[in-house]
């Protein structure tokens, strides 16, 4: 499935499931649980006036992403990694790129690009399971500290180009080190999701740093994970 791409033309659906476990900071912390990443917000809202399923709403999107930023108390400047929705459609790729744009691209540097990306290009459509397809990509590129180049990217969509020309928003097409936005000492990222009755969804990412002390209690753990991607 193409994504973000000139050439999109539709979704292919695909099969998958996922789990994370959730718990209070605190809580995982004095268990001496791995952690994966810290959600700082999440916010939900509706576009159901809009179009179609294929057709978001802009507007609708912007609104959510300035509100869960918001909520999470950090700028937006501050993320530098967007793991998008990205249906795989020319309406609905250019809605979700146009409202991240007006909301992280407008008052970005260009050393300090928005990485753009989908697991769909990777894994198809997998609906029901893609918002937790999407977040188990982002915690382990998170945890690795590697940003991953889009599967089956060639160039963006044409009505895209002014938006990406700039600098400020830019699609992986090789693997390359995710270093934390100038300034900040965690890296941070957002999720966007949307649903086929108009619902949308944006959550704010952050990178647990460790302590000294809980590197040496983890090392006695052994942690295992398992994602595949063609």
């Amino acid at each position: 499935m193409q994504t973000l791409c000139k050439s999109v033309d539709g979704y292919c659906r695909g099969e998958g499931c996922g789990g994370v476990v959730v718990k209070r900071l605190a809580d995982a912390v004095a268990e001496g649980d791995h952690i994966y990443g810290v959600i700082r917000g999440i916010d939900v809202n509706q576009c159901g006036t809009a179009k179609s399923i294929t057709h978001s709403h802009a507007a609708t999107q912007e609104a959510l992403f300035r509100s869960v930023i918001k909520k999470s108390r950090v700028t937006p400047d501050s993320i530098n990694v967007v793991e998008a929705h990205g249906t795989g459609t020319q309406a609905g790729d250019y809605a979700e790129v146009s409202s991240l744009a007006a909301v992280f691209g407008s008052k970005r540097s260009s050393d300090n690009p928005l990485h753009l990306s989908s697991v769909k290009g990777n894994i198809g459509h997998s609906e029901a399971a893609s918002g937790v397809a999407g977040l188990v990509k982002l915690l382990l590129m998170m945890e690795n500290k590697t940003l991953l180049p889009q599967a089956s990217h060639q160039e963006v969509i044409a009505r895209l180009r002014d938006l990406m020309s700039s600098g400020r928003l830019r699609v992986p097409t090789w693997r390359e080190d995710w270093n934390p936005a100038p300034g900040q000492l965690a890296r941070r990222a957002l999720i966007s999701d949307f649903g086929a009755s108009g619902s949308n969804v944006a959550l704010v990412l952050e990178e647990y740093k460790t302590t000294r002390g809980e590197q040496a209690s983890r090392m006695a753990h052994h942690n295992f994970h398992a994602a595949i991607m063609y």
